[in-house]
C-alpha cells in the first residue's frame, strides 16, 4: 500500500530538547538501519548523487523545542541558528548552527519525560515514539535516555547504522547518541568526514544537519518498537507497518518502514526520488507521532488496513 517503494512538516512534538524534521529510512532490522542499495558503478561502490537539496528555501525540519521556545540545547555545538526564517524546529538550539534559510521544524519539545504515546485518535494508536531531543537527553528518572541506555546494545549490537553502503554513519553505542542529538542545520547527505564511527567521544565529529537526528530518532523509534516495555499496549502491528495518511506529507501512502529506508539512501547520498528536506519532514512527522500525550495519531499515522490514501 505505499504509494512509493523506494523512495515538512512543522508538526510540533511535545517531547522538550528535539531538534529534526523530514524522513525516510530503511526499515530497521534492530541491528542496522542503513537503506543500501546496490547502485553500482565499475568498482563495485555504490553511486551516489549530492544528497544536497537544491532548494535553499526548503523548510529544516530539526525538531526544535517548541514547549519553551528559547531553551538552550546543550546536546549540540556549533554556531547560533543562522537560518533567515522562524526555527520552528531546532528551538534555541545553540549550537547546532542551523543554516537552513527557511523556518526550522524538526526540532520538537521532547523534555525527556515518560510519554504516554497515548490519544483518543483513531487508527494508530497505542504506540511509543521520541523525538531526537528525546534520544538525545542524559538519563535522567525514566526518562528516553535511560531506555536508550538499557536497550541500545540489546537492539544495536553491532551499532547503529545510518546511510547507504560505504556512505554511512555507524553510532557504536548509546552515548554516542546522547552525544550526537539533537542535530540542526539545512537538510543534506552525509559529509565524507561524516562518515565514520562514533563512540561517544569528543571525537566524534559533530554533524550539523538536522536529518542526521531525525533519521536516527526514527531508527530508534522503529527498532525498539519490537520491546513489549516500550509499545503502549500489546498491538502487534509494528510501528514499520503504520501508514503515512497526511495528505500534505510527501510521504503520503508510504509506510514508516519505506520511510526508513529512503531516509537512509538519502542520508548517504544515494539515489533516492525524495529529497533530504522531504524525507527529513517525513521522519519528524513519525518520530513527533506517539510522543505527545496529545497526538491526534490518526491524522498523520495509520493501521495498513485503515490507510485511507489506497
Amino acid at each position: 500500500m505505499d504509494a512509493l517503494t523506494q523512495g515538512t512538516d512543522s508538526l510540533s512534538d511535545s517531547d522538550s530538547g528535539d531538534n529534526a524534521t523530514t524522513t525516510s529510512a530503511s526499515a530497521s532490522s534492530g541491528t542496522s538501519v542503513s537503506g543500501s542499495t546496490e547502485t553500482s558503478d565499475g568498482d563495485g561502490e555504490a553511486s551516489r548523487g549530492s544528497g544536497i537539496d537544491s532548494d535553499s528555501d526548503a523548510t529544516d525540519s530539526s525538531d526544535p523545542e517548541t514547549s519553551s521556545g528559547a531553551t538552550t540545547d546543550s546536546n549540540t555545538s556549533g554556531g547560533p541558528d543562522s537560518g533567515s526564517g522562524t526555527d520552528s524546529g531546532s528551538g534555541t538550539d545553540s549550537g547546532s548552527g542551523d543554516s537552513g534559510t527557511a523556518g526550522d521544524s524538526g526540532t520538537d519539545g521532547d523534555s525527556g519525560s515518560d510519554d504516554t504515546g497515548l490519544s483518543d485518535g483513531g487508527g494508530g494508536c497505542g504506540f511509543r515514539t521520541h523525538t531526537q531531543g528525546g534520544w538525545g537527553t542524559a538519563c535522567a528518572g525514566d526518562n528516553p535516555g535511560c531506555y536508550r541506555d538499557s536497550h541500545f546494545a540489546a537492539a544495536f549490537p553491532d551499532g547503529l547504522v545510518v546511510g547507504c553502503d560505504v556512505y554511512a554513519a555507524t553510532l557504536l553505542n548509546s552515548a554516542a547518541v546522547e552525544r550526537a542529538l539533537p542535530t540542526g542545520g539545512t537538510p543534506r547527505a552525509l559529509l565524507p568526514e561524516e562518515e565514520t564511527s562514533y563512540d561517544g567521544s569528543d571525537a566524534d565529529p559533530t554533524v550539523n544537519t538536522v536529518f542526521f537526528g531525525q533519521v536516527i530518532a526514527l531508527a530508534l523509534n522503529v527498532a525498539f518498537d519490537a520491546n513489549d516495555d516500550f509499545k503502549q499496549d500489546a498491538d502487534p502491528v509494528p510501528l514499520g507497518e503504520l501508514v503515512i495518511v497526511d495528505p500534505a506529507s510527501a510521504c503520503l501512502g508510504m509506510s514508516v518502514a519505506s520511510v526508513l529506508a529512503e531516509a537512509n539512501l538519502a542520508l548517504g547520498a544515494c539515489p533516492s526520488p525524495l529529497s533530504p528536506a522531504d524525507l527529513t519532514a517525513c521522519a519528524a512527522l513519525i518520530n513527533e507521532s506517539f510522543s505527545d500525550s496529545e497526538a491526534l495519531c490518526s491524522d498523520r499515522l495509520a493501521l495498513p488496513d485503515d490507510d485511507s490514501s489506497r
